[in-house]
């Protein structure tokens, strides 16, 4: 899939990933507990807009030193990637259309994805059906969403869908990742990328990540990120900087 580039696999994929996403939250939302769900959905909203900036500085908890920390250091090492790729597929729309397109509506899309599925598991959680917070200490915490939807009618159903959607999104974000790197190995950056170069990415996509894997699982990962990160902090205060010079200028 990764050898037929924007247009021919990472397009049709995402566009395919999309539908079945939505397919995926109405089921859920119609044959679970829409009423607590939708209530859920409200309070949790207010909730977040009034406690925003105290929970943004919020590092009593263990989790949120490891965790929140994490993903501030995960997207900071990300961006290049994330921003190259954007790039790419931004060509002839304006500042206001990447900014729409890329932090409302994925944050938008993102907060519907947690309210139908989060309400889900915290539902059942309430109920004493799911005793979430044991199951995650004892079990993988991707196996607990595949429990939470076998509760639903039609659950192995779900759980196929489920995985479809997973490996479709790993397939997309995989190919993105070998196209952005390829596109950065070559010579002239307004050309696309070769299929060698990009099979060559791809290749070292899965060799590296089982290097880093075989040595301390996740943590491994987790300390590469973070450590990667530092440097970057400088080059986004430049580049931030000059974009917002140039923006003005112009």
């Amino acid at each position: 899939m990764f050898i037929r580039g924007l247009e021919g696999g990472i397009k049709r994929l995402s566009n395919l990933n999309v539908i079945l996403v939505l397919i995926l939250l109405f089921i859920v939302l119609l044959l679970g507990p829409t009423k607590y769900i939708l209530t859920n959905t409200i309070e949790s909203t207010g909730f977040m807009l009034e406690k925003y900036l105290q929970m943004s500085f919020f590092s009593e908890s263990s989790f949120a030193q490891s965790w929140t920390v994490f993903y501030w250091a995960w997207w900071m090492a990300l961006a290049p990637f994330v921003g190259t790729f954007i790039l790419q597929i931004s060509n002839g729309k304006t500042i206001r259309q990447m900014i729409l397109g890329t932090i409302f509506i994925g944050s938008f899309a993102t907060f519907i994805h947690f309210y139908v599925l989060g309400g889900l598991t915290l539902n059942l959680y309430e109920r004493g059906v799911m005793d979430i917070p044991e199951m995650v200490k004892t079990i993988p915490s991707g196996r607990i969403a595949l429990e939470a939807l076998l509760t639903l009618p039609g659950g192995y159903f779900l759980i196929i869908l489920y995985a479809f959607i997973a490996t479709i999104f790993l397939c997309t974000t995989y190919d993105s990742c070998s196209y952005v790197l390829a596109s950065t190995a070559m010579k002239h950056a307004s050309k696309r990328p070769t299929k060698s170069l990009r099979i060559i990415f791809a290749f070292l996509l899965i060799v590296q990540p089982i290097l880093i894997m075989s040595l301390e699982g996740i943590d491994s990962i987790k300390y590469i990120l973070v450590l990667s990160s530092v440097p970057l902090i400088a080059i986004y205060t430049l580049m931030i900087f000059y974009i917002s010079k140039n923006v003005l200028k112009n």
